[in-house]
């Protein structure tokens, strides 16, 4: 309460109290005015009486106030500059009614504005007083190079902490979608977008549940797999989506380009890449004729030799299995093209070009940066095994090498993670 407020609702009570014990006295006074009191008292006597009555009972309050009160607490002090800093940023949160929350709850909410609002340089002040109320010095210095300039703005999308409710939500279309219950499961990815509480996952999922419940992918799909796209480039099903809408508006060129690029975000054995593929070869088909016919470009090959370093050559036996393959220096995915023989006499003469391609659309020709591998597998399989003996190559351009010559000197020690080879 400030001074002034005390000040007027203290006086205003004094008023009262001796207005309450002075007009009854006023108005005897008054009233025996030409009576003879038997008492001796005259009129003008009573109205003295009542005057220095009115007189006297503000001055002893007040005396008696300052004698046994606290008048200094009628002036809050200045509070502190933490203290000021975390009162604005429990104000400046609120946001038209809503409390605060605590000031862990506040400063959270300011750095997400300052998140969308990064040339908000008192909003940075602010946040770097109440990192300093918190002993959150490092913070509070970041913030202050925020406010003075010293930090590129850029706007960082919040990450989404999923709450209670959009977790409900979120198994509820789940649950849905698996039972094909596509109408209810629409509503509550709607309900989930409406939240904020969308990953790349539900986005994908939310579009799925569109194409089941109308028979395709429509507009509002389309939309849905972006919003997926945005959030993961790469998202397979996502791409897979949007390829199927390609085809379904008959975008034969944009769909080719998409099964392409999803080819390169599956793993190499992946048991979906024959679908891929047939749907490729469908994509290449069904484009125009004149796209069809366009002249064949020059013929890309690499060429080389494989030896194998002297010191395993009683390690490696007669008709050992060996893999010479070419793979995407920048991308993941299954090998673009792959020569299997059988070790004998060395050195091993080879041809890599198209017509070993895996995959009808994913081809040597298509790439600028490649790496050749040469493997000896003892099992016989496709993807390397601790034991393996093998060569790998530096990056390499295929339609500017000269032949290779790769010498297999390196054991396999772990089976790597698979990325296409």
């Amino acid at each position: 309460m400030g001074a002034i407020h005390f000040w007027s609702v203290a006086m205003l009570m004094v008023i009262a109290t001796t207005a309450t014990l002075v007009v009854p006295l006023f108005w005897r006074a008054h009233d025996a005015a030409g009576i003879s009191g038997a008492s001796g008292i005259t009129p003008a006597r009573r109205r003295w009486f009542a005057f220095l009555t009115a007189a006297a009972v503000p001055i002893v309050a007040l005396g008696f106030y300052a004698w046994s009160g606290r008048p200094e607490l009628a002036v809050a002090p200045p509070a502190p500059a933490s203290d000021i800093a975390t009162q604005h940023a429990r104000t400046a949160m609120r946001g038209g009614g809503e409390t605060g929350g605590d000031l862990d709850a506040a400063i959270e909410k300011l750095r997400l504005r300052l998140a969308s609002n990064p040339d908000d340089t008192a909003g940075w002040r602010l946040l770097a007083q109440s990192y300093e109320f918190q002993g959150r010095t490092a913070e509070a210095a970041e913030a202050n190079k925020h406010a003075d300039g010293d930090v590129p703005t850029v706007a960082v999308a919040p990450t989404t902490v999923p709450d209670a409710v959009s977790t409900r939500l979120a198994q509820s279309a789940e649950q849905h979608r698996r039972a094909r219950e596509f109408p209810q499961a629409i509503a509550a990815y709607a309900e989930l977008a409406r939240h904020g509480g969308m990953s790349a996952d539900q986005w994908a999922d939310y579009a799925d549940a569109m194409g089941g419940a109308r028979g395709e992918l429509d507009d509002e799909a389309a939309a849905c797999i972006d919003n997926a796209l945005r959030i993961d480039p790469d998202h397979a099903k996502a791409l897979w989506l949007r390829a199927s809408w390609q085809t379904q508006r008959e975008d034969y060129a944009a769909a080719l380009v998409t099964w392409q690029r999803l080819v390169a975000v599956l793993p190499a054995d992946s048991p979906d890449t024959r679908i891929i593929a047939a749907n490729i070869a469908e994509a290449r088909a069904k484009l125009p004729a004149g796209a069809r016919s366009s002249p064949a470009p020059a013929r890309v090959v690499l060429r080389g030799s494989v030896r194998l370093d002297p010191r395993w050559k009683n390690r490696v036996a007669a008709g050992t299995v060996l893999f010479v393959f070419a793979r995407a220096a920048d991308e993941r995915g299954p090998p673009l093209a792959v020569l299997r023989t059988t070790a004998g006499a060395w050195p091993l003469e080879f041809e890599l070009d198209d017509s070993n391609a895996m995959m009808p659309g994913r081809k040597l020709s298509d790439f600028t940066r490649v790496i050749l591998e040469a493997r000896l597998s003892r099992s016989g399989n496709a993807l390397a095994q601790p034991g393996d003996l093998r060569a790998v190559s530096a990056v390499l351009n295929p339609r500017a090498t000269q032949p290779l010559l790769l010498t297999i000197a390196e054991e396999v020690r772990a089976a790597p993670t698979v990325k296409g080879s």
